[in-house]
């Protein structure tokens, strides 16, 4: 009877180790995944937002300017975009307005997004009829930003662009606008990517490439101005104390997202408040003909500016008539 009440007590004893035990590894193992599921909620939470400081961060690096380019052959307007920051940009949806009425044209949604990367300029979408009139163009990012342009461009805030053209000249630089253009290996007249070119401020070396720029007519008495085959564009290298020269041209839309240069050039008239897409192509004045025209291909070493000027030349009306722009620069590699 004595050992049986000594061994009652000691599984009493174990018992209540046992339970110890028990109830500690249940503590424990509750412990512990309420541990792994707080470090968990804590480690989703530290990479969103690590995700969500980087696309703000990304975000905040984009920088691009939105304009317009009118293809005066189909009487159409694109939206034109220049990516000048540090990150590519990818376009998803473009915005026209009437900029008089503040009416909605037209909303895009591109089927398949445009990237572009730093330091390239394009027309995005399917455009919109254009004849006259104010033109407010938007356009969204895939990271939310919304950049928006005017065309034509606004005349500066305070004074009018005829004001202006009384100190600088009757035609007025879209800085926006300024391309090149590389040819078709197999047409030396075929022009690749017409009419969105590419951004001309840095251009490539050693290969044939024309240029394009919008001009408009600012003159202060309304007149047209009709550009002779003498306007041409040069461009001079300081480093290298040489030059290069491209007369002006005419070229045809093919509609196909290629452009013919002609063989020789009809003056090109401007009339007062218009703004027309110009090409500068040829090595001699009025012709582009032969088998092997006259291009031109920039051979200077890389890495090394260039100071660009357009000398215009032809009619004022019946007056004659020149001017001299030198308001950029390009950056050939």
């Amino acid at each position: 009877m004595r050992r049986y009440k000594e061994w009652n007590r000691r599984k009493k004893g174990v018992a209540g180790i046992i339970a110890a035990t028990i109830l500690f590894a249940m503590i424990f193992t509750t412990g512990a995944a309420y541990f792994m599921f707080v470090q968990y909620n804590y480690q989703l939470q530290h990479e969103a937002s690590i995700e969500r400081n980087q696309m703000e961060f990304d975000q905040s690096l984009e920088q691009f300017l939105v304009g317009g380019s009118e293809d005066f052959g189909s009487a159409m307007l694109y939206a034109l975009v220049n990516n000048t920051g540090p990150v590519a940009i990818t376009i998803v949806q473009i915005f026209y307005i009437n900029a008089d009425t503040g009416a909605l044209i037209k909303e895009e949604t591109l089927a398949s997004p445009i990237t572009l990367n730093p330091g390239e300029i394009t027309t995005v979408g399917s455009g919109i009829s254009y004849g006259s009139g104010n033109r407010l163009i938007k356009i969204l990012t895939a990271r939310g930003n919304i950049g928006s342009g005017m065309y034509p461009p606004p005349e500066f805030p305070g004074i009018t662009e005829s004001e202006i053209a009384q100190g600088l000249g009757m035609l007025r630089f879209i800085f926006l606008s300024f391309r090149y253009y590389t040819y078709d290996p197999t047409n030396p007249y075929k022009l690749l990517n017409y009419p969105a070119g590419k951004s001309a401020f840095n251009s490539p070396l050693n290969t044939y490439i024309v240029f394009g720029v919008e001009i408009k007519n600012v003159d202060h008495d309304k007149r047209n101005i009709t550009l002779d085959s003498h306007t041409m564009l040069w461009q001079f290298n300081p480093q290298q104390s040489s030059r290069y020269w491209w007369y002006i041209v005419n070229v045809v839309d093919n509609g196909d997202g290629t452009g013919t240069i002609q063989t020789t050039y009809t003056p090109i008239s401007i009339a007062y408040g218009e703004v027309k897409l110009v090409f500068f192509a040829s090595d001699k004045d009025g012709d582009f003909s032969g088998p092997n025209p006259p291009r031109v291909k920039v051979t200077w070493p890389s890495g090394q500016p260039s100071a660009v000027f357009m000398l215009m030349h032809g009619t004022l009306d019946t007056l004659p008539y020149g001017q001299n722009m030198p308001y950029s620069s390009v950056y050939w590699t």
